[in-house]
């Protein structure tokens, strides 16, 4: 019987995890940071960031609504869990994974995220906490904050 109990509270703590993971919603573009495998931003990298910061993203069922190439239709959502060496497709700095996703304010240890995959390609998101997520887009990475 206290097995039984104690799974229950396992698989009610999972699904409540779970449901904090969600892109659904409003979101902004809060901040852009070069990606740290980067050792010198170019002039297109520094004007794109300028240009997405502070833009709305909205996740909906089957569409997310940006100004950027993340903006896509045949919106697919699959929840994730990737140690620091997949984080941003495994480009943070070899044997310096967990010391670079700390520093971008990620928790330790297996990060929970979103992969989307639609319209314009496979888009992961990386959650710091339930109302902040990063991205990584051409050699910057993107800090989306919930509306």
């Amino acid at each position: 019987m206290l097995l039984q109990v104690v799974l229950a509270v396992l698989v009610a703590g999972s699904a409540a995890h779970a449901a904090d993971q969600t892109l659904l919603g409003a979101w902004k573009i809060s901040d852009a940071v070069m990606a740290p495998w980067v050792a010198q931003q170019s002039p297109d990298e520094v004007a794109e960031m300028a240009k997405l910061k502070g833009q709305p993203v909205t996740f909906a069922a089957h569409e997310v609504i940006a100004a950027s190439v993340i903006g896509c239709t045949d919106v697919g959502y699959e929840v994730t869990r990737i140690p620091p060496e997949g984080l941003f497709q495994g480009g943070l700095p070899e044997g310096r994974q967990a010391q670079a996703a700390a520093a971008l304010g990620l928790p330790p240890g297996e990060v929970p995220g979103i992969d989307v995959a639609c319209s314009t390609g496979l888009f992961s998101y990386h959650f710091r906490d339930a109302s902040t997520a990063l991205f990584a887009l051409d050699n910057v990475i993107y800090t989306l904050t919930r509306q």
